[in-house]
């Protein structure tokens, strides 16, 4: 029986070969998957008790995950080092609700459930990201699906645009979000000298850094500007000069990587 067969079956939960399961790489948003060894060791035990859920491929010979990545990887982890008594040939398995779109997958990323990590702020930022640039969500609209405040999701989206240095040092765990946030305002030599201190970022040197400068240009007001750019490239008015805003734009929204011959 195909995977596409079995999926038209009464069942609730299906039961699929591990080797049918596929991560699907540019979907999950997460880079900290946490204490992946724990959950092994706690499924080795006691059981998977809550399914993945998946979405058929669309060859049909394999499904992808909508939620349950650290699981699967954990269920891997248990299978290579042999910490259960048999391996671990099929995982439990819940096919996505009907009718699920693309916006509706990432938006549930926002949700946690049994076995679940919530996202970090730096993770939900590109969720958010993804959802207006991609998915062209109004920020109200954004906010609404996700159960938050609309001066939330622009706080995610004002850290999905800080300094790519700033990021790396929110996944370190050196500042804050919302101090990063607030040193993505100072100028480049005055944000990196306070990043080239060891230890945490404390919020005075922060203040003594941002002290009276203003903001970077957000990213819900450089995508207003991409907009226009595209009306201009449709209208033919000079299309090779704003073809290269467009790029421009593009690379601040982080749509597009900069040309290595920059």
């Amino acid at each position: 029986m195909s995977l596409k067969d079995l999926f038209f079956s009464k069942s609730f939960f299906y039961h699929i070969p591990i080797e049918s399961i596929k991560v699907d790489p540019d979907f999950n948003v997460r880079t900290d998957f946490g204490d992946i060894p724990t959950l092994a060791k706690d499924i080795a035990t006691n059981g998977l008790t809550h399914a993945l859920t998946v979405r058929l491929a669309e060859n049909e010979k394999s499904v992808l995950i909508v939620d349950g990545e650290r699981r699967f990887r954990a269920i891997n982890m248990i299978n290579d080092e042999k910490m259960a008594e048999k391996r671990i040939f099929d995982i439990k398995c819940c096919l996505e609700e009907k009718g699920s779109n693309e916006t509706s997958r990432i938006i549930r990323m926002f949700s946690t459930g049994a076995n679940s990590k919530a996202l970090t702020e730096l993770e939900q930022a590109k969720v958010a990201f993804r959802l207006l640039t991609v998915h062209n969500m109004k920020i109200k609209a954004i906010a609404d699906s996700i159960g938050r405040t609309q001066t939330y999701v622009n706080h995610l989206l004002d850290l999905h645009s800080a300094p790519t240095n700033i990021r790396e040092a929110v996944e370190e765990k050196r500042i804050s979000p919302t101090a990063a946030i607030k040193l993505s305002k100072a100028p480049k030599e005055k944000r990196n000298e306070v990043l080239k201190k060891t230890g945490k970022v404390r919020l005075k040197d922060v203040q003594k850094a941002t002290d009276g400068h203003t903001s970077e240009i957000p990213a819900t007001v450089i995508k207003g500007y991409l907009k226009k750019v595209e009306n201009l490239i449709q209208s033919g008015l000079d299309v090779v000069k704003w073809k290269n805003v467009k790029l421009g734009l593009e690379i601040a929204l982080g749509l597009k990587e900069l040309p290595n011959e920059v």
